[in-house]
């Protein structure tokens, strides 16, 4: 089931969130997302310093790049926070695996025992 979380206030620019991520998405997935829009940012930066004209709509500009920008962050800090999670969780589960392992290993060693007993 998809969970979301609402983008920063800055990528929202209205009284209310309206746009959301779905934390369930992959980090891969994400990741190119926020890639893709911070790639949208320095392609218009560099077509715009090939532009020698003084009456350009700066405010625009600066707009459209500002709310790319924030996207980007949003989910980059969503990315951030999964994979310190998938991290914690690692550390988990190869705890849970030494544990198993040295339960396994006792009571291997006590099977070997009665059965050595028993057949004596």
């Amino acid at each position: 089931m998809s969970k979301f979380k609402a983008l920063d206030n800055n990528s929202q620019m209205c009284s209310g969130n309206v746009l959301f991520l779905d934390e369930n998405a992959s980090p891969s997935a994400l990741f190119y997302c926020a890639n893709n829009r911070l790639n949208a940012v320095a392609k218009l930066h560099d077509e715009l310093s090939l532009v020698y004209n003084d009456r350009i709509n700066n405010n625009a500009i600066s707009e459209a790049t500002a709310f790319l920008l924030s996207d980007a962050v949003s989910i980059f800090r969503m990315v951030g926070r999964n994979s310190r999670e998938l991290e914690t969780a690692r550390k988990e589960i190869d705890q849970y695996k030494k544990t198993i392992a040295m339960l396994s290993r006792a009571a291997a060693g006590k099977h070997d025992d009665s059965t050595t007993e028993g057949e004596q």
